[in-house]
């Protein structure tokens, strides 16, 4: 399930015109992308920065009409909830996945599609009460996608959250 999410966001992150690096600890930080351009002014390399986790979920119980849900370790929350000013931004990237390994993928002469999509949830300045687990939610509105993905290293690129 985890390379069926890796591969979305890398194909995603192509298209975005984004570097993709995978730190080989993982200490929370499951993606981080890069993407240089000239409209990104706030930094002096000219280099927008975004840090992801990843999550996903194969339980239907987990959607609602308006948002997907997952649960993620308190500690990795309060590191992608810390407030803004951020060095580099962070965002959970959560993907509703099949059980079963047939239904990933569809291969047809025209493409390859991958089945089911990923939303994304800045949770900076949020806060929980619980301990052990805190749950996490992304609205369906907020589908991680290139042009999504764009927005975001855009805003970043000005200083501002994703």
């Amino acid at each position: 399930m985890e390379q069926l999410q890796l591969s979305y966001i890398r194909a995603i992150a192509a298209a975005a015109g984004c570097v993709v690096t995978q730190p080989e600890i993982d200490d929370g930080i499951d993606i981080e992308l890069r993407q240089r351009h000239s409209a990104h002014v706030n930094f002096t390399d000219n280099t927008a920065r975004l840090e992801i986790q990843l999550k996903s979920t194969a339980s239907q119980a987990n959607i609602s009409e308006k948002e997907i849900s997952t649960k993620m370790r308190r500690d990795r929350f309060d590191y992608y909830a810390a407030p803004a000013p951020l060095s580099v931004h962070k965002i959970v990237v959560i993907m509703k996945q099949p059980v079963d390994p047939a239904h990933w993928t569809y291969v047809r002469k025209k493409g390859l599609t991958l089945h089911h999509a990923c939303y994304w949830v800045n949770l900076s300045g949020e806060t929980s009460s619980a301990s052990g687990y805190v749950a996490v939610n992304a609205p369906l509105t907020q589908v991680f996608d290139d042009i999504a993905l764009c927005a975001m290293m855009e805003r970043i690129g000005k200083g501002e959250a994703p």
